[in-house]
């Protein structure tokens, strides 16, 4: 009987347990949105644009080890940039997810990092 009570409280902690790893999962790809973006299930964000970088530094840019690719205007992005070598926000202000992290990383206006080989998955203008 005792080892029954003492299997129940095991079975019931691995359970617990199982919970919370699945609550606190990191971001493992762009398809899903971060829980900082989620403000409610009924509100749906704006996709920010994805523009030209041309010579303009006020969007928020992403330079990989190839291409760079620019963001603007207010919202929300799923992405999957690999190769990452910096990020600047411009004048711009928002969050920055990585993969295998669910940290939101916030970015000031005129903010910029720069990174080896980083795996972007997700970005947030403000």
């Amino acid at each position: 009987m005792k080892h029954m009570k003492r299997l129940a409280v095991i079975l019931v902690l691995v359970c617990a347990l199982t919970a919370v790893s699945f609550a606190t999962a990191p971001l493992t790809h762009a398809a899903s949105t971060p829980a900082h973006v989620q403000h409610g299930a009924a509100q749906v964000h704006p996709l920010i644009n994805s523009v030209s970088c041309g010579t303009r530094t006020d969007f928020l840019k992403v330079q990989t080890q190839g291409p760079a690719y620019c963001y603007a205007n207010a919202g929300y992005i799923p992405a999957t940039i690999y190769g990452v070598e910096y990020i600047c926000f411009g004048h711009n202000h928002g969050y920055v997810w990585y993969y295998g992290d669910p940290t939101a990383y916030y970015f000031g206006w005129g903010e910029c990092a720069y990174y080896d080989r980083a795996t972007v998955v997700a970005l947030q203008i403000l």
